[in-house]
């Protein structure tokens, strides 16, 4: 399918779905809210695979075409150069500017509340993979 096709057919679902869905009510915008955060926890299932594969593939086809050591060097060079410039930022920074001191904070502990279903259908796909 073309993809002026498929912005078409986006579109015109979008506006017949904002025509006839009023979002008056804050009913609608909570019920948008829990789609959105379940989609956005599903999406982030997606991130771990396709970035393991991604770079998996990239090594091998840098391997392939033995370029593997140039990109590593240069990788390796920026990162040596942008930590001892963020060194001399921070180091200025607070010789600068003479920050004041974290204070200490005490909290005193709640009994959480028993979740509803929307907490727990958010539970099912976490924002964090390993948590």
């Amino acid at each position: 399918m073309k993809l002026w096709i498929k912005y078409a057919l986006a579109s015109i679902i979008g506006i017949l779905l904002g025509s006839y869905l009023f979002p008056t009510t804050t009913l609608f915008y909570q019920q948008l809210e829990f789609a959105r955060q379940v989609v956005l926890n599903i999406g982030r299932y997606v991130l771990l695979p396709l970035f393991f594969f991604s770079l998996t593939y990239a090594a091998y086809k840098l391997r392939m075409e033995r370029r593997i050591l140039a990109v590593l060097g240069k990788s390796v060079l920026i990162v040596l150069v942008s930590s001892v410039i963020l060194m001399i930022v921070g180091t200025a920074a607070v010789l600068l500017l003479d920050p004041e001191r974290i204070p200490i904070l005490v909290e005193s502990e709640h009994v959480p509340d028993l979740p509803g279903v929307q907490e727990i259908l958010l539970a099912l796909f976490p924002a964090n993979l390993f948590k």
